[in-house]
């Protein structure tokens, strides 16, 4: 089972830490796995109460291989050596100083107003990226530390994979490529099986290595805390950091409170923390999720600095998220993976901040309207005018079938309308063409203009847009609907004529609108009464 050795008493603790405990009062802050534990036959238990000891606290702690501990102060020694350099030297000792993207992945040194960072990967020529030139030594402290927290993070994935439940060859599909097939149990921490497919080839994996120092202007948050590295979540899918030697790491618990995680609780140098990026809060669906962690300002014996190396394991971009091949484990408290199928692992971060980005849109926009429709109410009041609804509706029962009622209805041209003297297609191919213009004559000597607009011989609905008139009324717009509803007990049709005004139009036009729509469908009715 795992080790709860604790270097501190429990007041001391409860004071520092802060831990979280059941209601059956076990402590899961200070829980610490030893890897052989999680690894190998008899290890179910052990990878249940790992992966849970991660969700309940989004981060937990575990005992690596100890080779990592000669590998992490070979690298941080070097690399501080290289944070001391003059900013002159330090261009002329590496690759490259500066952020830079390569083959689409961000790597590279920078001085940054709170921290120097070294984000660097390896490529198909086993070389770092940028590689360093001096101090002797650290482009092989690099290249051997890289490797063996490549391993340990893909033997935590494949942990954390049987802890929900799912197959590890399936997480494993989506890292980089590795020498033959690849594996459906948790590999070892040791294992070195990375291939990538050319030279030029780079990592998706990062080992980051910064330097903070105590004499910078810190950022404060609103509570007050002074932070060289401001609250945030990762980018990957596992995160490693070994603990420094001055430690700064604050992670916001779960009681909604900052509290410091980065301690040893067993006193050992190869104790490691473990949480969880963005890219799997999303492929698991929120199984696991990232802890929001930020980095204070060091405080040991000023004027000092923190030098650490934390390693990230990231989903290669290119790589299908694919759950339904997927399989499955046994587990305690199994999981269900997103339901992703075709989304790839560079897609992922924009799933749900284009939801985001959308929500802040609509948001907006609705902003807009509303206000947009506060003004046009406050001038149409200081206008003393508010205009109303303009609808007509007109309908009828017609003594034939639907099919005979729409064969007169569809032509346009109003022959059953006692007001109707004949009309014409002014512009067209036919008649029922969307589109097509036609003129009305009158019987009183005005002429319509229409504009047909929808015609539907499925729904027999027709619709057409009133153009121009010659009787003197004016409007903005006017649309005509005629729709037919079979009445099916007498074989008979009902009608239905609506027209939609602008408000500009005045109440005598609706009212005459209104008569002249009954005339029309009384002689549609005298038209299939004869």
């Amino acid at each position: 089972m795992c080790i709860r050795d604790r270097m501190m008493s429990d007041s001391d603790e409860d004071n520092a830490h802060g831990p979280l405990r059941d209601a059956d009062g076990t402590d899961w802050t200070h829980k610490v796995f030893e890897w052989r534990e999680l690894h190998g036959d008899g290890r179910r238990q052990n990878v249940d109460e790992f992966a849970q000891t991660l969700r309940k606290q989004k981060f937990v702690r575990i005992l690596l291989p100890e080779e990592v501990v000669g590998s992490y102060d070979r690298v941080s020694q070097l690399s501080g050596a290289f944070f001391d350099m003059e900013e002159e030297q330090q261009d002329e000792s590496i690759e490259f100083s500066e952020m830079r993207t390569v083959q689409g992945k961000l790597t590279g040194f920078t001085h940054q107003r709170l921290r120097q960072q070294y984000e660097c990967r390896m490529t198909g020529e086993d070389k770092p990226i940028p590689c360093p030139y001096a101090p002797e030594g650290l482009e092989a402290a690099i290249k051997t530390h890289f490797d063996l927290m490549e391993g340990c993070g893909r033997f935590v994935l494949g942990v954390l994979s049987e802890g929900m439940g799912v197959n590890p060859k399936w997480f494993y599909d989506l890292l980089d490529q590795v020498e033959g097939e690849t594996s459906e149990e948790p590999t070892s921490p040791c294992e070195r099986r990375r291939k990538l497919p050319d030279p030029e080839s780079t990592t998706a994996n990062i080992l980051r290595m910064m330097q903070y120092h105590s004499e910078t202007d810190p950022d404060v948050e609103t509570d007050g805390a002074q932070v060289l590295c401001t609250d945030h979540l990762d980018v990957g899918f596992v995160t490693i950091s070994l603990i420094s030697d001055n430690p700064c790491v604050q992670g916001y618990r779960a009681d909604r409170q900052w509290h410091d995680i980065e301690y040893t609780a067993t006193g050992k140098r190869n104790e490691a923390i473990i949480w969880v990026g963005e890219q799997m809060e999303k492929v698991t669906n929120g199984y696991y999720k990232p802890l929001r962690h930020r980095v204070l300002r060091p405080s040991a014996n000023p004027p000092w600095m923190r030098v650490q190396n934390t390693f990230f394991l990231r989903g290669r971009p290119q790589a299908v998220v694919n759950a339904t091949l997927a399989t499955r484990v046994p587990c305690k408290r199994p999981g269900l993976l997103r339901k992703f199928q075709t989304t790839t692992v560079r897609q992922l971060m924009a799933v749900d901040a284009a939801k985001a980005i959308l929500h802040d849109y609509l948001e907006d926009k609705r902003a807009q309207i509303k206000a947009f429709k506060a003004e046009q109410a406050a001038q149409e009041q200081r206008a003393q005018r508010v205009p109303m609804s303009t609808h007509v509706r007109e309908s009828a029962i017609v003594s034939a079938s639907i099919d005979s009622v729409w064969n007169a209805v569809r032509v346009m041209d109003f022959g059953f309308d006692p007001m109707v003297a004949g009309g014409e297609l002014v512009d067209g191919e036919a008649a029922t063409q969307v589109g097509a213009v036609h003129t009305l004559h009158f019987k009183d000597g005005t002429e319509w203009t229409l504009q047909t607009s929808g015609l539907s011989d499925q729904k027999r609905v027709l619709s057409f847009e009133l153009l121009a008139r010659t009787d003197g009324v004016e409007c903005s717009s006017c649309q005509h609907s005629i729709r037919l509803t079979p009445v099916t007990l007498s074989n008979s049709t009902f009608v239905e004529w609506t027209v939609d005004f602008s408000n500009d139009a005045e109440a005598q036009v609706l009212m005459d609108c209104q008569y002249k729509r009954q005339d029309a469908l009384r002689g549609l009715q005298a038209y299939f009464a004869e």
